[in-house]
């Protein structure tokens, strides 16, 4: 670790720990807001799909699934049967799930270093559920423009997915080895049914864990917000909003501005993503040497893209 990451370590662990200890009380709100919403939303909905998708991986479903769209997929966007996989479990299944199946195939060898890059800075979004639920319905509660909204949305992912392509599609760098924890789980010989699917739900706990623990320490993080003056609320939105997605959005919808103005901001949130998930995208792809630096051009590509898009059709 580099000096100066070394130092803003130290300093970070001394705030969050001195937060603790001087304000306990809200601390323990805070982190008990994380569990909760690792419990009831990310423990159910990810893990289910983490386990099948690793065995979908290691028996080549997966080029039998993408089989019918590989074509598109790689004349627009430069990506292989794999990488469309990766992508699509992205856009639909939300974050961290388009990292974590791009670092698996990854390490698995069915996909280059340079796939995998352009895939690290396109394939992480946030749901359509959570799009369409949480943030339009239940925060904004945008009803009329709710599609033109989502409309905007994927168009920029798709655009930002089609700029990456011109990169993708000039040569094609294979991987270098990896290291992940599902590699270190496997044997030099093929695993049983049986075996797969304990290797798959083993590797599947191991990364919902860690995510929830980034969702904790993300909500504490939130709720120290909590004591900045009122009197700052520009100050205390920006971080909310860079913090925790969910939050950010909560607190955007809160404001005294025009609804147009709300969607925009909250629309753009959701490209940015915040820091909660790109500590869990540090987590899922911190075993490979892909390293985070894809992944934030991607998002600040795709949120000047949707901020455009905005400008033009909201």
């Amino acid at each position: 670790m580099k000096k100066g990451q070394n130092l803003f370590l130290k300093l970070f662990l001394l705030l969050f720990i001195s937060y603790l200890l001087l304000a306990p009380t809200r601390a323990l709100e805070g982190s008990k807001r994380g569990l909760l919403l690792w419990f009831h939303t990310i423990l159910p909905t990810l893990l289910p799909f983490m386990i099948f998708s690793s065995i979908f991986m290691h028996t080549g479903i997966i080029t039998k699934l993408i089989r019918p769209f590989s074509p598109v997929f790689q004349y627009f966007f430069g990506f292989s049967s794999y990488g469309a996989y990766a992508f699509l479990t992205g856009l639909f299944f939300g974050f961290p799930m388009g990292a974590k199946v791009t670092a698996d195939l990854y390490t698995m060898r069915k996909i280059t270093d340079k796939e995998a890059r352009c895939l690290l800075s396109v394939a992480n979004n946030p749901s359509p559920v959570f799009l369409l639920t949480y943030v339009l319905q239940e925060e904004l509660r945008v009803s009329q423009k709710a599609d033109r909204l989502l409309f905007v949305f994927y168009s920029s992912v798709f655009a930002t997915a089609f700029l990456f392509g011109f990169y993708l599609k000039k040569e094609t760098i294979y991987p270098t080895s990896s290291n992940s924890s599902f590699a270190k789980k496997e044997t030099s010989r093929p695993l049983s049914p049986g075996e797969l699917i304990d290797v798959s739900i083993m590797n599947g706990f191991e990364t919902i864990t860690k995510l929830g623990g980034y969702i904790i320490l993300s909500s504490i993080a939130v709720s120290a917000v909590e004591f900045i003056p009122a009197s700052l609320s520009y100050l205390k939105l920006l971080l909310y909003v860079t913090l925790e997605l969910s939050t950010g959005i909560h607190t955007i919808a809160s404001l005294s501005l025009a609804c147009s103005l709300k969607a925009s901001l909250a629309i753009c949130s959701c490209a940015f993503g915040g820091i909660c998930v790109l500590l869990q995208t540090y987590s899922v792809t911190r075993q490979t040497d892909l390293g985070i630096r894809s992944y934030l051009t991607g998002k600040f590509i795709q949120t000047c893209i949707t901020a455009l898009f905005l400008f033009v059709f909201l």
